[in-house]
């Protein structure tokens, strides 16, 4: 009993004792305006840019009709942000301007023809002018 009472003492005294609270001697002052902020040359503010996509219909089974055409951020199935949406036929493409944040680079474009079928087209997105053609 007597070594259990000891072992244990000794235990906390080199428990309790380990512990140091952390000191911060060093306080940094937070700029008071953004042009005492040091940016690197050449450092890209854009968080988001302009995209123009043009979706050109290229099924011929519905001649004239009009195709309804969506437009997500990611997959569709998993929740993905509506960018755009609107119609296009044979003869007149789709034609939509948005902004795709940069950690974006992939575009899923659904087709919905007249019998009621979807297609999805996944793009990846190199650049800011973005032109595809969607079949059967």
């Amino acid at each position: 009993m007597k070594k259990l009472l000891l072992s244990t003492l000794s235990f906390a005294v080199l428990f309790l004792s380990s512990c140091v609270k952390a000191s911060f001697d060093t306080f940094v002052q937070p700029a008071s305006t953004t042009n005492t902020i040091k940016v690197p040359s050449g450092f890209n503010w854009n968080t988001a840019n302009n995209i123009n996509l043009t979706v050109n219909i290229t099924d011929m089974r519905f001649q004239q009709n009009l195709y309804f055409i969506k437009v997500f951020d990611g997959n569709p199935a998993e929740g993905a942000n509506l960018l755009a949406k609107g119609s296009a036929s044979n003869t007149i493409p789709f034609k939509g301007k948005f902004m795709l944040t940069n950690n974006k680079k992939e575009l899923y474009i659904v087709k919905l023809a007249p019998d009621n079928i979807e297609k999805v087209l996944s793009v990846v997105v190199s650049k800011f002018d973005v032109a595809i053609s969607m079949g059967q």
